[in-house]
């Protein structure tokens, strides 16, 4: 029986070390999480296994999913080649390039995203849409979804040409933006349509500016618009804009002088 009591103890030690050794490995775990975000400037500076990428500690990552035990939400993002680290919440959104940490870029969607030219610039599971690197399930329709905001004049999604950019979304400046917010942004004679700027056929409301269609004779503006024009002030133009523009007994119907 002695015997037995000394293995029951020593089984019961043994289970006691097992305990305290999760017990510590979830406390090393805690206090690993906690140094999350931590400022840094070196490695060291972080509790172990993080890294300091972006003057914060972050957990490495090579592939997104290795940041979900982290947070669900996060990202694997470029650090210093050749590191990659799981993306902070601080560090996703944004308006501009300049909001966004190391090279990355700002989104059509708002998220600080790993620029790329095609699908071989991304980790893998990545592809490569409008210039910047998204997980396959972030997309919608093929596409990352999000607008600007209204007021906002630029995703910060950089581009070279208006084709790289959704429409509306023109290349201006080497970023995605709206061509217009108002009528004031665009040249004088052209209207903001849907943040672009088009030549409205008749002209302005006021009258003041003409559609930027030059012409000698009414005849030069046959076919400009899909409603008839005139030559006016050396302009194609509506005949009318409203029923006080044409002779009396007639009506301006569809931007034209006619009987009713």
């Amino acid at each position: 029986m002695p015997g037995s009591h000394r293995s029951w103890v020593g089984c019961l030690a043994l289970l006691a070390s097992f305990v305290a050794a999760g017990c510590s490995s979830d406390e090393a775990t805690s206090a690993t999480l906690a140094s999350l975000s931590q400022g840094c400037n070196i490695n060291s500076e972080c509790a172990s296994p993080l890294v300091c990428a972006f003057r914060r500690c972050h957990v490495a990552c090579q592939e997104t999913r290795d940041c979900k035990s982290v947070d669900p939400k996060a990202r694997c993002v470029e650090a210093d080649k050749p590191l990659h680290v799981c993306q902070l919440d601080a560090e996703s959104k944004c308006v501009h390039n300049s909001d966004c940490s190391g090279t990355a870029v700002c989104a059509r969607d708002g998220q600080c995203r790993d620029a790329c030219a095609a699908d071989r610039d991304c980790l893998n599971a990545q592809k490569c849409v409008s210039g910047s690197c998204a997980e396959t399930a972030e997309l919608v329709d093929g596409g990352l979804p999000g607008e600007l905001d209204a007021g906002s004049e630029t995703t910060g999604q950089t581009c070279a040409y208006d084709s790289d950019c959704t429409a509306p979304l023109v290349c201006r400046d080497g970023a995605c933006s709206y061509a217009c917010l108002a009528d004031v942004d665009c040249a004088a004679g052209q209207r903001c349509d849907d943040h672009r700027c088009v030549v409205p056929a008749c002209g302005m409301a006021d009258r003041t500016v003409p559609s930027g269609v030059a012409c000698q004779y009414s005849s030069e503006c046959v076919g400009v618009a899909a409603i008839p024009l005139v030559c006016r002030g050396g302009f194609c133009m509506c005949e009318c804009l409203g029923d006080v523009d044409c002779a009396d007994g007639f009506a301006c119907l569809d931007h034209a002088c006619k009987s009713p």
